[in-house]
């Protein structure tokens, strides 16, 4: 949790073991012990906040809805985790930004959480189709990663531009879903 705290915050390069040390009230060495390596926390760190951020964020989102609203509802949440994050949310998108340049041996650690949200889409997208609440030949698997591309822009958007992400891009992307579906 400090550790997610100080990336939300500072960035992983901008602090040191000895920091996180001092900042969780534990020895000096131990988070040295524990992980080895800076790079290998954050690996783990990666893990751990995919796992609490991303798809278990979609499942209680739908709740009972099914086919299209199921879809819709999990992409609300999504955008909703963007417009008012909190702090693991922050971490995980400086993380994923990271690991597009300054980190990029965080990508296999965040490449799991991508696929396991593709799958989650594509699994809703699909049931959507089969209930015949959406287009009959809508191609799942194209349209699951343009989401997700379009999720992962917004992401790193609120992260690096803060100001420029406002309710009207949230509205907008849902908008545009619901016409193309």
């Amino acid at each position: 949790r400090v550790a997610a705290r100080l990336i939300a915050e500072r960035r992983s390069t901008q602090f040191t073991f000895a920091e996180l040390a001092r900042e969780a009230g534990c020895s000096h060495g131990l988070p040295h012990y524990l992980f080895g390596s800076k790079v290998k926390m954050l690996e783990a760190l990666a893990h751990e906040l995919a796992d609490r951020v991303g798809t278990h964020m979609l499942v209680p989102a739908v709740g009972t809805a099914t086919g299209r609203d199921a879809l819709l509802a999990a992409l609300r949440a999504a955008v909703g985790n963007l417009e008012h994050p909190n702090e693991s949310t922050t971490a995980l998108w400086v993380l994923v930004g990271e690991a597009i340049g300054s980190s990029p041996e965080l990508q296999p650690a965040l490449a799991d959480y991508h696929a396991s949200v593709l799958a989650r889409l594509r699994s809703l997208l699909e049931a959507a189709r089969d209930a015949g609440d959406v287009r009959a030949d809508l191609d799942t698997d194209a349209y699951a990663t343009v989401v997700l591309a379009t999720i992962r822009g917004l992401g790193v958007l609120r992260i690096t531009n803060p100001d420029t992400f406002t309710p009207a891009i949230a509205t907008t992307f849902i908008a545009s879903v619901e016409r193309a579906l």
